[in-house]
């Protein structure tokens, strides 16, 4: 996934819309992630997100969180990690 995600920052910064990275790589890997496993959820207010802002937190208290925050990201979302993700190969590059 993080190759993909370079690819599609490359891809996004060339078309102009930068904005959409987070959006498309989440989504990517919440389709690739709970598909093999059979994984199936369902978001209930989903569609408040894309009409107020929000803060969505993750606490990784379960492999679960990525896929459903990979579901759940608006189009304009900004993602903050902690800093030394900026080490580990091509997660740190994306």
């Amino acid at each position: 996934m993080s190759v993909a995600g370079i690819v599609v920052s490359i891809v996004c910064a060339l078309l102009n819309k930068r904005y959409l990275i987070n959006y498309i790589v989440s989504r990517m890997f919440s389709t690739m992630a709970a598909w093999p496993c059979g994984v199936s959820y369902r978001i209930v207010g989903e569609e408040h997100l894309d009409s107020h802002p929000a803060i969505v937190v993750c606490n990784h208290q379960s492999s679960m969180d990525m896929m459903v925050l990979g579901r759940v990201f608006p189009k304009h979302c900004v993602v903050m990690a902690k800093k030394e993700l900026l080490y580990f190969p091509l997660l740190g590059m994306f």
